[in-house]
């Protein structure tokens, strides 16, 4: 049976082409930071289980508006969160909690305006203390509020998604940031940036955002190249 929080949240009321082979080099780089930050990159699942659809479906109905994304850092948990919370969600409170912004403070000043039927959304859970994710729970689980978090690992709530990404979705991303910014390389530049991105991948130990950030460095050594023979 649905929580009070559930079913009133599935009712909501607010909540030109650059050719490297042809060296033209005047473009930003397609690994900017501002191209890759959660919200700018798309959520591409690597299931039908993960799809956004059905991610909202089994949050409302099958874990009574209570849940957390898993996965490492730079895993891509505030991209799927960042698509997975919007208007259709209803009444949403979202925290991104920063590393040394004393985030249960933060949380303090939320949890007693939280009524019954929001949704809170925190991203970063772990970085609460033990006692203070319990008093999370506790709290919005008394109010008849949902709760809806990303974590490194278990948390005490239901699991929604496991993110654990892989090589071949790392090269899906890659290929959509070149296509977005219109960016066509000769194949030979082509088979050199994927593997080089399967080796970023290992390297940083399924770490997205460090895999982009290294990217960004080479695609600006690669242009510095391409202009140097013009």
């Amino acid at each position: 049976m649905k929580s009070s929080a559930a079913r009133q949240l599935a009712n909501p009321t607010r909540c030109s082409i650059l050719n490297l082979a042809d060296p033209v080099m005047d473009c930003s780089n397609p690994f900017s930071v501002r191209f890759v930050q959660p919200g700018a990159l798309p959520w591409v699942a690597p299931g039908p289980e993960l799809e956004v659809a059905e991610l909202r479906r089994r949050l409302l109905s099958e874990c009574n508006a209570r849940g957390a994304i898993i996965g490492p850092h730079g895993a891509g948990k505030s991209t799927l969160l960042h698509h997975l919370i919007d208007e259709e969600m209803g009444n949403c409170v979202r925290l991104q909690m920063r590393r040394h912004a004393q985030p249960w403070r933060q949380i303090r000043g939320i949890l007693p305006a939280l009524g019954r039927g929001q949704l809170l959304v925190l991203d970063g859970f772990e970085q609460l203390s033990p006692l203070a994710r319990m008093g999370v729970r506790w709290s919005t689980w008394r109010r008849g509020s949902g709760l809806l978090v990303t974590s490194h690992g278990p948390c005490g709530l239901p699991v929604l998604a496991r993110i654990a990404p892989t090589p071949a979705l790392v090269w899906r991303l890659v290929r959509t940031r070149l296509r977005a910014a219109r960016v066509v390389l000769p194949e030979d530049a082509m088979d050199a940036l994927q593997q080089h991105a399967y080796a970023l991948l290992r390297v940083h130990r399924g770490n997205v955002r460090e895999v982009f950030m290294d990217l960004y460095d080479w695609f600006e050594r690669f242009a510095a190249q391409t202009r140097s023979v013009v």
